[in-house]
């Protein structure tokens, strides 16, 4: 079963900032951007388990889009699929549940941990950005074990 596609303005204001940006680059290059997220949505449509849960917030999943350094933020629904935001993978994780975005937070219980400040220790240890393999940018070691 296909789920409805339902897109945020702000996540539709990310997409068309990035078309622009790419057809500036090269003729055509905004089109198959767009032809990748589009392809990207319609399989998070057809199989939206297919993607992990993102781990700063349980009630998003984020898909990685092919060839284009971005990733899709998308919430399931019963009868439909919400895109949240569509994020180069550069950015800041998180930037889209910031409190300058209000209209993208919603409440989650009694729980306030949203951005990426307040990520670490909501499950454990979360790094807020990408670690190496002997290095974390939180300055933590990581020790692989044998």
């Amino acid at each position: 079963m296909t789920l409805r596609r339902v897109v945020l303005p702000e996540a539709e204001d990310e997409l068309t900032t990035a078309f622009v940006w790419y057809e500036a680059q090269r003729d055509g290059l905004g089109a198959e951007f767009f032809e990748a997220i589009e392809a990207t949505m319609a399989q998070a449509a057809e199989d939206p388990l297919r993607w992990p849960a993102w781990f700063g917030d349980d009630r998003y999943r984020r898909a990685v889009v092919q060839r284009f350094p971005y990733l899709l933020f998308y919430e399931l629904h019963p009868d439909t699929i919400e895109l949240v935001a569509v994020a180069h993978s550069k950015r800041e994780s998180g930037y889209w549940l910031s409190p300058s975005q209000p209209q993208r937070r919603r409440p989650v219980g009694s729980h306030d941990h949203y951005g990426p400040s307040k990520m670490v220790g909501v499950r454990g240890f979360e790094p807020p950005a990408p670690c190496s393999r002997n290095r974390c940018a939180t300055r933590l070691r990581y020790t692989p074990t044998r």
